[in-house]
């Protein structure tokens, strides 16, 4: 038995190999994957982290790595619906916990 079967995966990454092992079992070999295959792929290694995504659905790490770039950032803003509202929410995924902000506002005083 192999090592990668005595380990459970989390279930989104669980899905993405089983779509990864049909799409693998119904082309040739070396066929290029779906690019939402890789853009499912990146999403998930931002929350899990890049290795721990690519070992298990036998993709390339840096190939992956590099297209964590072009995913849409994880974090998100939220702010009031008051128009130049004075507080916002930054909505942070938990691999991404460590983080500075550094706010200014209009007349460049630092609001850290």
């Amino acid at each position: 038995m192999k090592r990668t079967d005595q380990i459970s995966l989390p279930a989104p990454i669980a899905r993405l190999q089983e779509q990864l092992n049909e799409f693998r079992a119904s082309h040739p070999a070396r066929t290029k994957l779906p690019v939402s295959v890789w853009q499912a792929a990146a999403e998930l290694a931002r929350e899990h982290g890049v290795y721990a995504v690519a070992h298990p659905l036998r993709l390339d790490y840096m190939g992956l790595k590099r297209r964590m770039g072009q995913v849409a950032p994880a974090v998100r803003v939220r702010e009031t619906p008051a128009k130049g509202a004075g507080f916002i929410e930054l909505l942070v995924p938990e691999a991404h916990r460590e983080l500075s902000v550094d706010l200014r506002t209009h007349n460049r005083e630092d609001k850290t």
